[in-house]
């Protein structure tokens, strides 16, 4: 089963990382991207390990679940970027175009207090492959739990 961590905090990768592989073991092969952006001209986003080519329209490589940081990290005076909707839509996009079955998305992020991300989450919220939870490991770990249930169930 194929998990993305998208995420841009050293910090937060290391806690995600720690708990997915004190929980689960090996049931996940783990991707990384740590800048949030899926680019135009790319089939897939910056990976690490890098999983290889994915041709156009293809089911390959893509996630079986996310876990989804919605705010990259900005300087204290400055508002947080929101980039994680763009990746999302994208996301969604490459799926809908591979006539694959959407991925199970966890939002991991501290979006509250942000009109924007807010709003986004609640939209959201209305997919049955979309889930969010506070930036707590322990509760990340039950969230990925039940998308797992979900991706061997069919859902």
């Amino acid at each position: 089963m194929t998990l993305w961590i998208v995420e841009d905090e050293d910090m937060e990768v290391k806690k995600i990382r720690e708990a997915v592989q004190k929980q689960f073991s090996k049931l996940f092969d783990i991707y990384l991207n740590r800048d949030l952006i899926w680019p135009a001209d790319r089939t897939l986003p910056r990976l690490e390990p890098d999983p290889g080519f994915r041709p156009v329209r293809s089911p390959e490589h893509l996630p079986d679940i996310v876990i989804l940081d919605l705010l990259l990290i900005a300087p204290p005076e400055q508002v947080p970027i929101f980039a994680g909707a763009a990746f999302y839509k994208r996301l969604r996009e490459e799926e809908e175009g591979a006539n694959r079955w959407p991925s199970q998305v966890i939002v991991y992020s501290q979006y509250r207090g942000f009109i924007a991300t807010e709003n986004f989450v609640q939209e959201c919220r209305e997919d049955n492959h979309f889930d969010d939870v506070v930036k707590s490991p322990a509760l990340l770990m039950q969230k990925l739990g039940k998308a797992r249930q979900k991706v061997l169930g069919g859902d």
